[in-house]
């Protein structure tokens, strides 16, 4: 049996079988408008689990990451290449 100390989440199915995800969880589990889940019968049960990313939403999901931070993608680039120098002196000792 899974247990969790978090107080369960109430929601309601709607006419076309359609359900909302509390803004909590689609938070923590970076769900967002377009987001795939599997939906897999357990018993009594319905378990819902995020899908794994394809290149197409993870695109959607950087856009969405720029857009909400304001970020460039200039900005995400050279953080990009910050991180690749780091990584580099961390495993060789030297800038690449």
């Amino acid at each position: 049996m899974i247990t969790t100390k978090e107080k369960p989440f109430y929601t309601e199915v709607r006419e076309r079988g359609q359900v909302t995800i509390p803004k909590k969880l689609r938070d923590q589990y970076c769900l967002s408008e377009g987001s795939q889940l599997a939906v897999i019968p357990m018993g009594k049960a319905i378990l819902l689990a995020p899908r794994p990313l394809p290149l197409d939403e993870a695109r959607r999901k950087l856009m969405a990451i720029m857009r909400d931070s304001g970020m460039s993608l200039k900005d995400m680039l050279k953080g990009l290449d910050e991180e690749r120098e780091k990584i580099a002196k961390k495993h060789y000792g030297k800038p690449r």
